[in-house]
């Protein structure tokens, strides 16, 4: 903010020397302000992507984990068709575990 106030000060400062518009003023301010928003905007979208990409490399992590984990006494089905029914299937994220997501 302080940066701003700067910005803002010395505009003012040009406006009343003639140097500057009051109309060039609002119209550098609102490109500043759009500017600032923007940024903002990229962050908050980096910052979703770097916890997307985090939790899909977890993902994967269990994943492989299950695959290396061969259960005994199993059998590989050749042809399957049907419906797929889940019976007493609970889960949440460590994050909220009072909020179920599949209950």
């Amino acid at each position: 903010y302080l940066g701003f106030a700067r910005i803002l000060f010395t505009c003012s400062a040009m406006v009343s020397e003639g140097a500057l518009t009051v109309g060039g003023l609002v119209g550098f301010v609102t490109r500043i302000v759009l500017l600032v928003l923007g940024a903002r905007g990229l962050l908050d979208v980096s910052n979703k992507l770097t916890e997307m990409s985090a939790t899909t490399a977890d993902m994967f992590e269990v994943l492989d984990a299950h695959q290396l984990a061969a259960p005994q006494g199993t059998e590989r089905l050749r042809k399957v068709r049907g419906d797929l029914e889940l019976k007493d299937v609970i889960f949440s994220y460590a994050a909220r575990p009072d909020a179920l997501v599949l209950d």
